[in-house]
C-alpha cells in the first residue's frame, strides 16, 4: 500500500510534472523520499550504487545507455570534512 507522499509522487510523474522545488525540512522530507526513491525520476532511470565494488559495473550500465540516465553514488561524507572552510582554521 502506498504512502500518501509516494501516491502524491506518482500523480505528479504522471501528470507530466518533470520539476519540484522546495524546502527540505519536516514533513516534505516524506515527500522529497517518495519523489526521489524510485528507480526513475520523472522518466529518467536512475543507476544507484553504495559500494566499491559495483561502482564500474554500475557506471559501465549507465555509460552504455542510449538515453539520459542519472547516477546516484552514495559516499562516505565524513571523508570530506577536511575541505570543508571553517571560520576556526
Amino acid at each position: 500500500m502506498l504512502t500518501v507522499a509516494q501516491e502524491f509522487a506518482r500523480t505528479l510523474r504522471d501528470l507530466g510534472i518533470r520539476h519540484v522545488f522546495g524546502v527540505p525540512s519536516g514533513n516534505m522530507i516524506d515527500y522529497i523520499e517518495a519523489i526521489t526513491s524510485s528507480n526513475h525520476y520523472f522518466g529518467v532511470p536512475i543507476f544507484r550504487v553504495n559500494r566499491f565494488r559495483s561502482y564500474q559495473k554500475v557506471l559501465a550500465g549507465a555509460f552504455s545507455a542510449k538515453r539520459p540516465v542519472i547516477v546516484e553514488a552514495v559516499v562516505n561524507g565524513s571523508e570530506y570534512d577536511e575541505l570543508l572552510l571553517r571560520p576556526n582554521k
